[in-house]
């Protein structure tokens, strides 16, 4: 491993991967807050540091913090950038997705889901997931999606 830290200064990322597989490769990110992935999984100062990139003290504090950690440091923080995002897979998000669809969709308390089934497609260069939801009618499943 060459690296020590994953950098991700983004102004704008709506769910940025590159954060993400930076930490299962046991790397702490110094990471753009305009990045919802960074939001959601770096915790500053534990597992990496997080910035607002438009504003000049907010980068400079962050790429200070990250360089003044010594080997050690970064290492245990890889460590726990490593399992924060362990349970961050195709078949998990798709199975979280899933459960959202199907509250929304039965929310009224009428209805219930019979089967529901997550189908997570992986060819190395893209994932897909498919949800088919079965509301006990004769007509077949209710969504797809």
């Amino acid at each position: 491993q060459r690296a020590n830290i994953c950098v991700f200064p983004s102004f704008a990322d709506e769910w940025g991967l590159v954060p993400i597989e930076g930490m299962a490769s046991g790397l702490p990110v110094l990471g753009s807050f305009f990045a919802q992935s960074v939001e959601a999984v770096v915790r500053d100062g534990e597992n990496g540091w997080v910035f607002v990139p438009d504003e000049p003290d907010s980068m400079f504090d962050g790429i200070s913090r990250a360089l003044s950690c010594d080997h050690q440091q970064l290492s245990e923080m890889g460590e726990l950038a490593k399992k924060s995002v362990a349970g961050i897979s195709a078949e998990t998000t798709a199975q979280k997705f899933a459960e959202i669809v199907e509250s929304v969709l039965f929310s009224d308390g009428q209805s219930t889901v019979s089967e529901s089934r997550i189908r997570v497609n992986s060819d190395g260069s893209k994932s897909s997931a498919e949800l088919i939801v079965d509301d006990n009618s004769t007509e077949g499943p209710f969504a797809s999606c």
